[in-house]
């Protein structure tokens, strides 16, 4: 009967295992802020665009759409409003942009085997 042998990670391959890990801890953060900046700017592009609540058809399948539903979601109801949202527009623009290069750079460390 043979003898098994165990072989143990080295404590380099831990450390550039953890580092990995930590990684994709953060590139899984970064791409929910990516998803919360994107679900903004469709809110202030709504917001730009008038963007008017579906109608409500009173359809026996289906309940009754919400009163003030772009209260609900945040939309302004004044052109005031309005222009305040249209000013977010640029910057969230860049912040996607930000975000986005900060991923890939992550994405490209996480990936690389020599650290």
């Amino acid at each position: 009967m043979g003898m098994s042998v165990v072989t143990l990670p080295r404590v380099a391959d831990r450390d550039r295992d953890g580092d990995r890990d930590q990684m994709l801890a953060e590139l899984r953060e970064v791409e929910h802020w990516r998803r919360l900046v994107v679900a903004r700017i469709d809110l202030a592009v709504a917001a730009v665009t008038a963007l008017e609540p579906p109608a409500d058809r009173s359809l026996p399948a289906a309940p009754a759409l919400p009163e003030g539903l772009r209260s609900l979601i945040g939309i302004p109801p004044d052109e005031a409003g309005c222009r305040r949202e249209a000013a977010c527009l640029e910057p969230l623009r860049a912040v996607l942009d930000d975000l986005d290069c900060y991923a890939l750079a992550l994405r490209a460390l996480s990936s690389d085997p020599i650290r």
